[in-house]
């Protein structure tokens, strides 16, 4: 009977199993016409720990196999499912991460001999040659020139396979960027997310281990880090083998306590990649000191943002630092804002705009000042520079507690009485602190 049916009607009954390991096992046990479809759900995604717990030496108990070796031989006694595997994780490569994600104020230098390397998960990775994404998730302070030299040449082969088109690396501590230039033609997304104290590395590779790779196309690029190491990343850039010139995705997101001169840093970017942007995803003001945000120098450094310049663009998403919701200085921030927004109405493609606000000062949010109208700036400029084809705007709030963000949504629904009429506006807000990308301010 299942055998009759198309396989676009098999594969949609499938995909809404995705992730149910137990079920996609049963109906690749089930008959002939549901074991390959099945098998290549249950194998797509694969996570492999390069270090797990030290065995047990006592006797009354014998030592557990881990999911890697059994994996290992299953790939071994049949071969045909290594072409199905297309995502691999990479956890654990120094061993006790799961300890210090859990427990933050545990110190990463852990006692290695809790932890052993899992020789099993580097054979799986040398076999799956047929990869598409590669995800790195490091979560430790330690350094990459810790790693052992096995694991290292592992994760440089893994790099070098013909069919990664998208790389994320996550949390690793002084992860040498250069890695990138032994990447194939067909790399297209590329993810860093850092924590603020961690820094990338920009050592120089020796060419004899360099890829021939002539250079790739970048579609997609997301990095989350530190301004002084988002200025090393550009420079980088500019120079090396990557090319943004087809990129229709960008996200930049910095994090820490030195923002200063950030907004260049993403315009040199967006600049790179202007014809064909489709998405953008950046941080527009974050807190660094006592600056004069109305001085010609603070004024000039957010002139260098021109959004009329993206012909392309579809959707911008601006996240932006506010002291407050409605003080005195919140509405010299909204003028700044403003500056930029200006500047969307060239932008005859854009049709979302997402204006995502992080509260510097959550305790106290609102200020309840009589007659306080200073979100009505922000109000006119969209109402009167809107391009044609911007058909929703929505406003976030973040990083407030229930109660403050209530009211603040009541007093900025109230002041933008042109958008709302326009039913263009969304008003939203969020969970306090739920943002993994929340830049830290002193």
């Amino acid at each position: 009977m299942l055998s009759r049916l198309p396989p676009e009607l098999v594969h949609e009954v499938l995909v809404n199993l995705d992730g149910n390991t137990k079920t996609l096992t049963s109906c690749a046990l089930a008959c002939k016409a549901l074991s390959l479809p099945s098998q290549a759900f249950l194998f797509s995604r694969v996570e492999l720990h390069f270090h797990i717990s030290a065995p047990s030496f006592s006797p009354e108990r014998a030592p557990e196999t881990s999911k890697e070796e059994k994996f290992l031989r299953v790939l071994q006694t049949r071969p045909d499912l290594i072409s199905l595997v297309h995502s691999v994780s990479i956890y654990d490569l120094f061993g006790g991460e799961d300890i210090l994600i859990g427990e933050p104020e545990v110190n990463s230098n852990l006692d290695q001999n809790l932890f052993v390397q899992n020789d099993a998960a580097l054979r799986v990775l040398e076999l799956l040659k047929h990869s598409k994404s590669l995800m790195i998730y490091g979560f430790s302070t330690k350094s990459w020139k810790h790693l052992d030299e096995e694991i290292q040449s592992v994760v440089l082969q893994a790099f070098r396979f013909p069919n990664i088109g998208s790389i994320e690396v996550n949390a690793m501590a002084w992860f040498p960027i250069p890695l990138l230039g032994h990447c194939s033609d067909n790399l297209k997304h590329l993810t860093v997310t850092t924590m603020p104290s961690l820094r990338l590395a920009y050592d120089h590779i020796a060419a004899e281990e360099e890829s021939e790779s002539r250079g790739f196309h970048l579609e997609s690029l997301t990095l989350s880090t530190s301004t002084p190491e988002l200025e090393k990343f550009v420079r980088w850039v500019f120079g090396s083998k990557v090319s943004l010139t087809r990129l229709n995705k960008l996200v930049v997101r910095t994090l820490g306590d030195k923002h200063q001169g950030v907004q260049p840093l993403v315009w040199k970017l967006v600049k790179a990649c202007a014809s064909t942007l489709k998405e953008l995803d950046f941080f527009a003001y974050l807190p660094y000191g006592r600056a004069d945000i109305t001085s010609p120098h603070m004024l000039a450094l957010y002139d260098t943002i021109d959004l009329g310049q993206l012909p392309s663009l579809q959707t911008l998403t601006i996240r932006y630092w506010l002291s407050n919701v409605s003080d005195m200085h919140a509405s010299r921030q909204l003028i700044l804002l403003c500056r930029i927004l200006r500047t969307i109405r060239a932008a005859t493609n854009l049709e979302e705009l997402v204006l995502h606000f992080a509260i510097a000062f959550f305790r106290a949010p609102i200020d309840n000042v009589s007659g306080s109208r200073y979100w009505e700036i922000l109000d006119s400029t969209l109402a009167e520079y809107a391009p044609p084809r911007l058909r929703k705007i929505t406003v976030l709030f973040d990083n407030m507690q229930e109660q403050h963000r209530r009211e603040a949504m009541e007093l900025v629904s109230a002041d933008l009485s042109r958008l709302k009429s326009s039913q263009t506006l969304v008003i939203q807000g969020r969970n306090f602190s739920s943002s993994p990308f929340m830049p830290v301010s002193r």
